[in-house]
């Protein structure tokens, strides 16, 4: 049997779950993404002007709340579909400053009627 060892430090590398037709987009950007080497781009596309900014909510897979980040309205686009973007950066620290634990994340939006789901898998 062969094995392989390598130290590596907060790589990620996401995938989507599946939202259904006509849902909200949301993602999150670069990727890959080395958590304490920048920011993190949280982004969510709407059709409609939300009446607040949404909340991005980050979780890990035991459902633990690890931070909540507000969104800000970037970009208003007005095309043949219209629509709005909101975003928000996340350094990768929890809610106590401290930057979270190699392993798989989920970020969802709060505050839209239809959530949509990001996982996030950081190694």
């Amino acid at each position: 049997m062969r094995t392989a060892a390598a130290l590596l430090t907060c790589i990620s590398a996401f995938a989507w779950a599946d939202v259904g037709a006509g849902a909200p987009v949301a993602y999150a950007y670069p990727t890959p993404w080395a958590c304490g080497g920048g920011e993190l781009t949280l982004h969510f596309e709407s059709g409609e002007m939300l009446s607040s900014p949404p909340t991005f909510v980050i979780v890990d897979m035991a459902g633990v709340e690890v931070i909540r980040v507000r969104g800000e309205l970037a970009v208003w686009r007005k095309d043949e579909e219209g629509g709005f973007i909101y975003e928000a950066a996340w350094d990768g620290r929890n809610a106590d400053g401290r930057l979270v634990a190699p392993g798989t994340y989920i970020c969802y939006v709060e505050g839209v009627r239809d959530t949509a789901f990001r996982f996030i898998v950081k190694r």
